[in-house]
């Protein structure tokens, strides 16, 4: 491999690696976000828990809410919740 290919391999991955990075600090954001929400969560009754299921179908559906926003660490938290 040539000093050119050589300098493009190390500038991909060095983008890669930033990229990485991000999507790494991006994940850990949500997961601090998701414990947060665990005290919340913690005191819903098998009830609450079931009825989130129609409140999450409810936005996602009706209000066209981003399934990859908010609702996505809200559902973790339940799952998560439900599964102790």
């Amino acid at each position: 491999m040539g000093l050119f290919e050589n300098m493009l391999e190390k500038s991909d991955q060095t983008s890669k690696k930033k990229s990485n990075d991000d999507y790494i600090l991006d994940l850990q954001k949500r997961v601090e976000r998701i414990n947060q929400m665990e005290s919340q969560i913690e005191t819903l009754g098998d009830d609450e828990l079931v009825a989130k299921t129609k409140d999450f179908r409810t936005r996602l559906i009706t209000n066209g809410e981003d399934v990859n926003g908010p609702i996505l660490e809200e559902a973790f938290a339940v799952v998560r919740e439900a599964a102790w």
